[in-house]
């Protein structure tokens, strides 16, 4: 009750302070009558959250809890918790031990709507994505609104990498808004390693199949970078290089087949 009479709930500054800074307000229905969220207790969120929303993976180290006098329908209080981000385990040493687990994790998947870019922008943005940390990014062909032809953009990342990602949408992008969920995804234990080729040496990427065995796949820059150097063919190095590859597999009994020269005599 103010001077003015009762006042409706939430609260004029509330509305004013959550219109300013977009913060997302619950619904009422079904609440009991009364003020759950004060002036100042938004105005403290709006000036220490970075975004409002369900809350990520994370590791809590502290939790503080205020209780109020108030009767509601529920317990009255306020529950704060310090964590730390959610980094999804998988340590070196586990998959040491454990070398054909495959594992889940969590990633953060951003998507947005974009309908006025040219081919060339949307190449840099992708490219400045990844530069600020994402994991994954592609694009799928939508129509709009209107009839308008578009694009789906999507980025796969870390979750901690939310807010930087967002930095590059909002200078590299035309678009108005992103929408944020967190998802499970599934993967091979993998790893990454040189192989040494009459040609030079190349990366291979290399997963661990919970069968047995391994997925390798070799670095395309490389197989394009030797290609140039020696003015081969992409094709020949490719065969070049997995044919290394298979004499490696093959251990020390592999040996090379006698050349013509090399065959005994009849």
């Amino acid at each position: 009750i103010t001077q003015h009479g009762s006042l409706p709930i939430p609260a004029p500054a509330v509305l004013e302070i959550a219109r300013r800074q977009m913060i997302p307000l619950a619904s009422c229905e079904g609440f009991p009558a009364g003020e759950l969220t004060t002036p100042t207790g938004l105005a403290l969120m709006a000036g220490w959250a970075e975004r409002f929303g369900p809350a990520p993976g994370h590791l809590p180290r502290k939790v503080g809890v205020g209780l109020g006098s108030r009767g509601l329908d529920r317990p009255n209080l306020l529950r704060l918790v310090l964590a730390d981000p959610w980094v999804d385990p998988a340590p070196a040493a586990d998959l040491r031990l454990h070398p054909e687990r495959e594992r889940q994790e969590t990633v953060l998947l951003q998507q947005g709507l974009i309908d006025d870019a040219s081919g060339e922008d949307l190449a840099f943005l992708s490219e400045v994505l990844r530069e600020a940390g994402a994991l994954e990014v592609y694009h799928q062909a939508i129509g709009m609104k209107k009839g308008r032809s578009g694009v789906l953009l999507s980025v796969l990342a870390p979750q901690e990498r939310a807010s930087a990602l967002r930095a590059v949408w909002w200078k590299h992008s035309t678009t108005l808004g992103i929408r944020e969920n967190l998802q499970p995804r599934w993967v091979l234990a993998r790893d990454g390693r040189n192989l040494h080729t009459s040609l030079g040496p190349v990366r291979l990427k290399q997963a661990r199949l919970p069968g047995g065995g391994f997925r390798t796949k070799v670095e395309h820059d490389d197989l394009a970078d030797l290609a140039r150097l020696h003015g081969l063919s992409l094709a020949e190095v490719r065969r070049q290089v997995e044919d290394a590859l298979r004499v490696e597999q093959a251990g020390p009994q592999a040996q090379t087949p006698p050349g013509p020269s090399e065959l005994p005599a009849p």
